[in-house]
């Protein structure tokens, strides 16, 4: 019997003064330290505004609302802008229904 895993890709780049975090593939339990540690390093080199981008996820997992939520606190904190870019209908839904984008504006990409 063969066991599949998922799996996060994070790509970080600067652009126009904005620090971009991409995530792809799957924001599940087991993948939930990488993306604490990667939204932590997006946050800390950010100085004025970042954006996550998380239009390539796969699986969602409501324990990475907790990262968010650390993130945008972070962000606040250090008087950075956070955003969401997202264009992928099911994210966004799942975004919606969590309540996260009442907290953390949502733009396309």
């Amino acid at each position: 019997m063969s066991e599949s895993r998922l799996d996060l890709s994070v790509l970080r780049r600067r652009e126009g003064g904005v620090e971009k975090l991409i995530l792809i593939g799957d924001a599940d339990l087991g993948t939930v330290p990488k993306a604490r540690a990667a939204l932590r390093s997006l946050i800390d080199d950010a100085t004025t505004a970042a954006s996550i981008d998380m239009s390539l996820l796969g699986a969602l997992d409501p324990c990475i609302l907790g990262d968010l939520l650390g993130a945008r606190m972070r962000a606040i904190d250090k008087g950075v802008s956070l955003t969401i870019v997202c264009d992928d209908e099911r994210v966004l839904a799942w975004l919606y229904s969590s309540g996260i984008l009442e907290l953390i504006p949502y733009s396309g990409p």
